[in-house]
């Protein structure tokens, strides 16, 4: 998938693959007078995921689904999010110690998302995005995990409004900053292989091409086993593939078989770790579990005040 494309539903996802979340929180209902509205929401990444800033968008629903004549498509300008010329909300980045994105943070005006000043009702802002599997995605039960976060206050009438700055993306929650927090986890395929020559000695150095296609001519990766004879591929997602050497270690003749495969969790029971092409992977895969969507929706519960 691509940012753009959002409809083409996966169980699985490999590296180098996008995944794009959907996430709609039900906003909290503040009095016209409150002087606390504080509406801030965050998602965070593990290293496995890349987060791309650039593919953040918002949009305002009076339903709280996509696709209504009434949405209100936010203009984006840098990290700000407009709705006639109103600020709605800004974008703040959440980075890793390498500076690589990991997530965002908005906040919102919440005085600009009211319809209804009278009765506090408000539009629900749909907030779309997306995120790279990176090669640090991790392979098995544990998966890849972002975290999102919404922070509300439930004692609109005292303090102000929490504002985020670079040195505090993130409210200490204390008495009148409160937290609803809720998670997903995008899982990653592999396939291993091991060369064993004579006497099932490991055979180190051996390249082996992934093919999706029985004649071996649509390649998706290239893997080299290690000195203890394994390769791992994690270019793939569930599915059947080709393997096929195509250079030998030295000493031995190349091998001209092509072994069909399947990239599943019924049959990883092995551990290893294997350099493969540019990418260097460290996996540790485990018994079966149940994949999650790779679309992902998220959706945070109302918050009474």
């Amino acid at each position: 998938n691509t940012p753009d494309d959002k409809t083409d539903d996966k169980d699985t996802v490999k590296v180098g693959d996008v995944v794009n979340y959907q996430l709609t929180p039900e906003i909290p209902s503040y009095p016209k007078n409150a002087v606390n509205k504080t509406l801030y929401i965050t998602d965070t990444m593990t290293e496995g995921l890349t987060f791309l800033f650039d593919t953040l968008e918002v949009t305002l629903s009076v339903n709280g689904e996509l696709a209504d004549d009434d949405d209100i498509k936010l203009t984006r300008t840098g990290n700000n999010f407009y709705w006639d010329n109103k600020l709605v909300a800004t974008a703040w980045r959440i980075t890793d110690t390498n500076e690589e994105d990991k997530g965002f943070g908005l906040n919102f005006v919440y005085d600009t998302l009211v319809i209804d000043k009278e009765n506090a009702y408000a539009y629900t802002p749909i907030i779309e995005y997306s995120a790279l599997v990176n090669d640090k995605a991790v392979v098995g039960k544990e998966g890849n995990t972002n975290e999102t976060t919404l922070y509300y206050t439930n004692k609109p009438n005292q303090e102000g409004t929490w504002e985020p700055s670079e040195r505090s993306p993130f409210p200490t929650e204390a008495e009148d900053i409160q937290s609803i927090k809720d998670d997903e986890i995008v899982y990653t395929y592999e396939l291993a292989i091991h060369k064993v020559g004579e006497d099932s000695v490991n055979l180190a150095d051996a390249i082996f091409g992934v093919y999706t296609d029985p004649g071996c001519t649509n390649l998706i990766d290239k893997i080299q086993t290690n000195s203890s004879g394994y390769a791992v591929s994690t270019k793939v997602t569930a599915g059947t593939y080709f393997i096929k050497e195509i250079e030998a270690p030295d000493g031995y003749s190349l091998n001209k078989d092509v072994f069909e495969v399947k990239a599943n969790w019924k049959t990883v029971t092995t551990k290893n770790s294997a350099t493969v092409t540019d990418f260097e992977y460290t996996s540790v895969k485990e018994d079966a579990i149940t994949v999650q969507d790779y679309w992902v929706e998220q959706k945070q519960v109302l918050i009474e005040t």
